[in-house]
């Protein structure tokens, strides 16, 4: 079982962060008896589903069948990975942890991430108070058609003109030079100081999901270009906040939309992003002066399943999609492609026709790998230029052939590649035999020619997560189980008993290794501890609806830990000796046997049935005659 930080630490958190206060911060609870409800924010609900039992510390929707703790509730609701959650939560309970680096720009000057986020708040808060002293910026937005509510939200400011305005302004409060260089806000100059590196902009602060600003987008305004070589935006660079390729800027207020909604529109401006908000679109988002990648992915998949790119109506719009469709195709989502007529960018469209109208674009969208045959067949008929049929339909395949396979039957992916070919078919007029066929040679050479990787990680366990689910759980299995999270004194003496092979199913199993681990560790075999010790949210959930479930039938009986698990075993004991008559019943009706050791069987059926009525037998008397 990997561990990402000490146990200590995650047990330090878990005993500081009551798990009612935590949901109470982020939706309205009510008292039932000695738990409290709540309305799930993850499914349509009208009568509270989720239940927070806070002497157990967990929580559990069985409508959605998720739960879990501390740690899988933050995982869950803020789409992060455990040491994500972890941190967050550290961060709250006031617990102290190590830092994990993970490449990226280094931090030699030893500033810890607080006092980074610290600073970068400062700065944003410096430019939002200077956007209130130039007229100028107020005029630009007010022309873009942005609204004071949403300048607040998105916490648009200004950089002046000047070369050390914002060096000024932190020596006045005492912040350290090299810790804005650090941020790159400041850039070195060849006398040993700073400058300012956003300088007569309009600022659009990037946050990430928790809405902490980690850098920031500028766009200089009309007019103040000293020189044609002056680029119109400019962006910051890499930091050890920042990333640009694992953030979407305006995630941290779309992500609840989003998430209801399991949708994301990405567009590609600032503005865009933030005129969609006024008029209604709260589900837009968009990348940071970077094209739209792999992290991007992995992170709207953390909150949505479908992807609609909204593009401009022009050529270079097009030709993007293209270039991001396999990525899309490969991760295994839903791409949309919604594109605005009259070659308008979204802020336009959004001022001349409003929110219903865009809707109604998104509403629209067609599915990628169409829009890619439509646009790879315009201007010739594919029936008859051969040659150019051939090359756009290698094209389409290729992509394809990304998609993943499943040997699940009616699997998403599988379903829509063969809708795919199906319409490759009609358009191009070869049998879907030569279509496969072809598809699997372009598969191969693409395979030959990609270097081997070991692939993302955790990917392979994802296909044994899938199945972690309460009700996959033999009934022998869930009785084991039940005793473990209920009666830690016998876990120790039950896995010495029961062995990983007398577990029927996957989920039972991979309960039962978590167990065998942590006692082969010396860990605390408590519910809460265990619960607390594993980092992935399937194997939370599944043990905490193991748990509700095992507490609501532990009021029907007054059986001990012990006795319980006497009882299973006595039941497992009986069904293999139930087995063992029925394979020597077998042998000796098939005349597999012979006739002495026929005889012996059925002694031995005797034996066992008059052991089992309490009937005494009997060897036979001294000098009796051997029959």
């Amino acid at each position: 079982m990997t561990s990402t930080f000490d146990q200590a630490i995650k047990e330090q958190i878990r005993t500081k962060i009551n798990i009612v206060d935590l949901i109470a911060s982020y939706t309205e609870l009510r008292n039932s008896g000695r738990q409290f409800v709540a309305l799930c924010p993850w499914h349509n609900d009208t009568r509270p589903s989720l239940q927070i039992n806070p002497d157990r510390q967990t929580w559990k929707c069985w409508v959605c069948d998720i739960g879990g703790d501390v740690f899988s509730w933050v995982m869950q609701k803020e789409g992060m990975t455990f040491p994500e959650a972890a941190r967050l939560l550290a961060d709250r309970a006031g617990v102290t942890i190590p830092e994990l680096t993970k490449g990226g720009r280094g931090n030699d000057a030893g500033y810890g991430k607080k006092q980074m986020l610290d600073a970068m708040r400062w700065v944003v808060e410096r430019y939002q108070a200077s956007l209130q002293q130039e007229q100028a910026a107020q005029k630009y937005l007010t022309e873009r058609g942005i609204e004071g509510r949403e300048i607040e939200r998105f916490q648009v400011g200004y950089a002046p003109a000047g070369w050390s305005w914002l060096r000024d302004e932190a020596r006045k409060a005492g912040i350290d030079e090299k810790l804005l260089h650090l941020l790159n806000v400041l850039v070195p100059n060849q006398n040993g100081g700073h400058y300012d590196r956003f300088r007569a902009r309009v600022l659009f602060p990037i946050c990430d999901p928790l809405s902490n600003p980690i850098a920031i987008g500028g766009r200089i305004l009309p007019g103040e270009a000293q020189d044609r070589e002056q680029a119109k935006y400019i962006n910051s660079s890499e930091t050890p906040l920042y990333h640009k390729s694992h953030q979407l800027y305006g995630l941290h207020l779309a992500r609840e939309a989003i998430a209801k909604s399991k949708m994301a529109v990405v567009v590609e401006g600032y503005t865009d992003v933030i005129m969609a908000h006024q008029h209604g679109v709260q589900e837009a988002v968009a990348v940071c002066g970077t094209a739209l990648g792999d992290g991007h992915i992995r992170l709207l998949k953390r909150y949505c399943d479908s992807v609609v790119l909204l593009l401009d109506g022009d050529e270079a719009g097009q030709k993007r999609t293209n270039e991001i469709l396999n990525l899309f195709v490969a991760a295994n989502v839903d791409l949309r492609v919604a594109t605005l007529p009259d070659g308008l960018d979204p802020c336009d469209f959004l001022i001349e026709r409003g929110g219903d109208a865009l809707r109604e674009v998104i509403a629209g969208a067609s599915d990628a790998l169409e829009h890619k045959i439509q646009v790879s067949i315009r201007g010739f008929d594919p029936l008859a230029d051969t040659h150019r049929a051939t090359q756009s339909l290698d094209d389409i395949l290729r992509t394809l052939a990304l998609t993943p396979d499943s040997k699940a039957p009616g699997a998403p992916g599988a379903l829509r590649r063969e809708q795919m070919l199906n319409r490759l078919q009609r358009t191009f007029g070869i049998s879907i035999e030569m279509l496969r066929k072809r598809m699997k040679e372009l598969k191969q050479q693409s395979q030959r020619l990609r270097p081997a990787d070991s692939g993302e990680a955790g990917e392979s366990d994802s296909q044994v997560r899938t199945s972690l689910k309460y009700g996959d759980l033999d009934s022998w299995d869930l009785e084991l189980l039940e005793i473990f999270v209920l009666h830690p004194e016998v876990v120790s003496l039950a896995l010495e008993r029961c062995s990983e092979e007398y577990l029927r199913s996957e989920p039972g199993r991979l309960l039962w290794r978590v167990y065998r681990d942590l006692e082969a560790d010396g860990a605390d075999l408590g519910f809460d501890q265990v619960l607390c010790c594993t980092e992935d949210p399937m194997v939370k959930n599944l043990l905490a609806s193991i748990h509700l479930q095992a507490v609501s039938k532990q009021q029907a009986t007054r059986w001990t830990g012990p006795q319980r698990l006497q009882a299973l075993l006595d039941h497992v004991a009986k069904q293999e000796q139930q087995q063992r008559e029925l394979r020597m019943v077998e042998a000796m009706r098939g005349d597999r046997i012979g006739q002495d050791e026929a005889a012996d069987l059925l002694l031995q059926l005797v034996a066992h049935r008059r052991f089992e009525l309490g009937v005494e037998l009997k060897g036979p008397e001294e000098g009796d005659e051997p029959r």
